[in-house]
């Protein structure tokens, strides 16, 4: 019987010194991760704890296995895809976004490059990048985009940004600079102990900031906010969301301060503003059904006559469009105001001091106003008419119901509350939405 104790000393050795090289090679990614910089000015940052939510998912993974490793998969996809581990990337431990400006919406992150080759390979066949030949600097770098998705590729490092409006310029500079005068980005938002162990957090030199956590079936978000465009009203008001609603939110603050700091914005669209932010209340909301309403429509087409000149004709279409309604508190002399028709055709009306836009008169009487402990309240439930509407958020239709709720903690200061219930209440819902 000897043996089987020798052998069951040495799966325990084996266990602990696997265990130990684990430790050790987590305890160096994170060392490394407490070293990257970003720069001295930015204005927020969002931090991506890699590592954990990779754990996260492997200890999930060992108790829903026929999810994670037995489900059928599209073969051309997966002969397609790329390792993780095989990109060429040098992927950190935590990755941290910044933006530059507290008016831009555009995030900027700095990631080694150890294999430039594979790299561009990734970006172009399993992302789907298209590579911009006009920008090659002596074979050096190069710029690889899809929508709001851009990479600055370097020999060493490259520049990846997400939002509407990257700035070419301030890509180059971030990645020609040396970094000596950056501050490290574990420093960024000392102070505030909620976000320290956050999977995936944002926070702002204001001090403002935002954490999601991902539980098997939902993930959380908490949150605070401080503005000064926020006056909310002591005595708020909320909506009642039925079951035949898709989307509702409702919305308690001083609008006109919103209104007067938009001002360029409205002039664009030929607003007086100073007879607009003057007329307006605390109150503001949205209720989309699910529901479709079919609506008239001019089509303006051209025909040649007998002669052989050609004529315009006018023809009246039945197209259909969702059943949603604006509310907003103001006074009533501002429908004069409004177009008749913007994205959608809209019915004005205006009921016990506020205005309706609306594509469906009957919505109004279901547009039930109940007081509120919430300043701020958004519902979605997950409808069959959803997809119509949301299909261009990424696996939209994986959340069943979501929730935020905004609770005054003083005249201009909200703390946030949210959570978002998914399909399958066994996987992790970080993999759910990402990955899955």
């Amino acid at each position: 019987m000897g043996w089987i104790k020798k052998l069951f000393i040495f799966i325990i050795g084996l266990i602990a010194v696997l265990a130990i090289s684990l430790f050790a090679f987590k305890y160096f990614r994170a060392s490394k991760a407490d070293n990257i910089r970003i720069p001295k000015d930015v204005y927020s940052v969002i931090k991506i704890d890699v590592d954990g939510l990779a754990t996260d998912i492997f200890k999930n993974s060992i108790s829903n296995y026929s999810e994670y490793y037995t489900t059928k998969k599209d073969s051309t996809d997966t002969l397609k895809r790329t390792k993780i581990w095989n990109i060429g990337l040098d992927i950190p431990a935590k990755l941290y976004l910044f933006s530059l400006s507290d008016t831009s919406s555009t995030f900027y992150a700095v990631i080694g490059v150890n294999n430039k080759d594979k790299v561009q390979k990734f970006l172009t066949n399993d992302l789907e990048l298209i590579a911009d030949s006009s920008l090659i600097e002596s074979g050096n770098t190069g710029l690889y985009s899809k929508r709001h998705f851009k990479v600055l590729l370097g020999g060493n490092s490259m520049i990846l940004s997400v939002g509407p409006k990257a700035i070419l310029d301030e890509m180059t500079s971030l990645l020609k600079s040396d970094q000596k005068d950056w501050q490290l980005a574990n420093s960024f938002g000392n102070g505030i102990a909620q976000i320290n162990n956050a999977r995936m957090s944002y926070v702002d030199n204001k001090k403002n900031w935002a954490k999601l956590d991902f539980m098997n079936g939902k993930f959380a978000l908490d949150g605070y906010y401080k503005s000064a465009l926020f006056k909310f009203p002591s005595n708020p008001k909320g909506l009642n969301h039925s079951d035949d609603n898709v989307l509702s939110l409702a919305f308690n603050s001083d609008l006109s301060l919103i209104l007067k700091d938009k001002e360029q914005e409205l002039a664009k669209l030929k607003l007086p503003i100073e007879s607009v932010y003057k007329y307006v209340g605390n109150f503001a909301s949205i209720q989309l059904k699910d529901n479709q309403v079919m609506e008239s429509d001019t089509v303006i087409t051209y025909d040649y006559d007998d002669n052989f000149e050609m004529i315009e004709k006018k023809e009246i279409q039945q197209i259909e469009v969702p059943d949603l309604t604006f509310n907003v508190m103001a006074s009533p002399h501002l429908l004069g105001y409004l177009p008749e028709k913007m994205f959608y055709k809209f019915s004005k009306n205006y009921s016990e001091g506020m205005i309706y836009l609306t594509t469906n008169n009957t919505s109004i009487e279901t547009f039930n106003l109940i007081p509120s402990q919430n300043v701020l309240s958004l519902v979605y439930s997950k409808n069959p008419s959803a997809s119509k509407y949301l299909g261009w958020l990424p696996n939209y239709d994986r959340v069943v119901l979501g929730t935020i709720y905004g609770k005054a903690i003083s005249d201009n200061e909200m703390g946030l509350k949210g959570e978002f219930v998914l399909e399958n209440p066994d996987l992790n819902s970080f993999y759910q939405m990402l990955v899955k």
